[in-house]
């Protein structure tokens, strides 16, 4: 799951709880199995997300905290918390994600700069897995791989700016 900010996770744990809580159909959780379902969700592992969840735990014997995390998490009302809880992540996750592609469109259609449609492009194409794979080939000192990489990447990052200076000064061209 995606790494969410310590303030972000407790956001979003306070607005799941209450509308989790408002609606008819949640089965009634423990406050430890409420809090165990949070963590998996956030991608913890089963006896983090345990001792997190159940304050005893954490002086536990580590054998006795897989069992009893296992337990939890193989009550059926918890795995669909999980479930519910994760979905609800992945939806906030592509509203924000919506709101950086509008604001990164809105850049490239009324840019201050030419290098803010460069720099925009480059971040959409970025967001969207555009970027094509990079080869890197090892011989010799770790200086000489790291300058090879810096190399390349400029090399590719300068063929996309020729391409978007292009495009951009075509499109001034035409209006």
């Amino acid at each position: 799951m995606a790494a969410f900010s310590k303030a972000s996770s407790a956001n979003i744990f306070l607005s799941l709880l209450f509308s989790a809580s408002s609606s008819d159909e949640k089965e009634t959780l423990t406050p430890i199995e409420e809090a165990f379902a949070l963590q998996i969700a956030l991608g913890k592992s089963q006896a983090e997300a345990l001792r997190i969840a159940h304050p005893r735990a954490k002086n536990w014997k580590p054998a006795s905290v897989h069992v009893e995390a296992c337990l939890v998490m193989g009550k059926a009302k918890v795995r669909r918390r999980v479930k519910a809880l994760q979905a609800e992540f992945v939806e906030q996750s592509m509203w924000a994600r919506n709101l950086s592609i509008e604001a990164l469109k809105e850049v490239i259609e009324a840019p201050d700069r030419k290098s803010d449609v460069v720099a925009a492009v480059r971040e959409l194409n970025a967001m969207h897995g555009f970027h094509e794979a990079q080869k890197i080939e090892h011989s010799g000192s770790i200086a000489s791989i790291e300058r090879r990489i810096v190399d390349v990447t400029l090399a590719s990052a300068n063929v996309l700016d020729a391409h978007v200076l292009d495009v951009s000064s075509k499109r001034t061209d035409a209006s």
